[in-house]
C-alpha cells in the first residue's frame, strides 16, 4: 500500500516537471525547483504549485486515519490518495484564476 502511495505521489509531484521541463540532470532540476526555489518561467512555478497543493492535500487527508469510525476510505492510503487527489485540483484551479488574474493585469500595463 505504502508503494502505491508514493508511486502515485511521484507520478503527479514530480513527473510532470521532468516530463515539461528541459533538462539535463533530473536531481538538480528538482533542487532548483523544490530547495532552491529558482524559477525560469511561470511553467515552472505553476508545476511547483500543483506539487504542494497534492502533498498538502496528502496530508490533510491523512489526518481522518487515527479517528474510530471505521470506514472505508480511512484505511491507508485510501485518505491519503483522495486528500491528495483533492489537493491537485484545487490547486489547478487556484492556478487557473492566477493565470488568468495575472493575464489581465498585463493587458493593462
Amino acid at each position: 500500500k505504502t508503494l502505491l502511495f508514493s508511486s502515485f505521489m511521484s507520478l503527479f509531484c514530480i513527473m510532470p516537471h521532468l516530463i515539461l521541463i528541459e533538462h539535463t540532470n533530473p536531481l538538480e532540476l528538482i533542487d532548483r525547483l523544490f530547495f532552491k526555489r529558482e524559477y525560469e518561467s511561470n511553467v515552472e512555478i505553476n508545476l511547483v504549485r500543483f506539487s504542494y497543493g497534492g502533498i498538502l492535500g496528502a496530508w490533510f487527508g491523512a489526518l481522518v486515519i487515527p479517528l474510530d469510525w471505521d470506514r472505508w476510505w480511512q484505511e491507508w492510503p485510501v485518505c491519503s490518495l483522495f486528500g491528495a487527489s483533492f489537493g491537485f485540483l484545487i490547486a489547478l484551479v487556484l492556478n487557473t484564476f492566477n493565470s488568468k488574474y495575472q493575464n489581465k493585469i498585463e493587458k493593462f500595463n
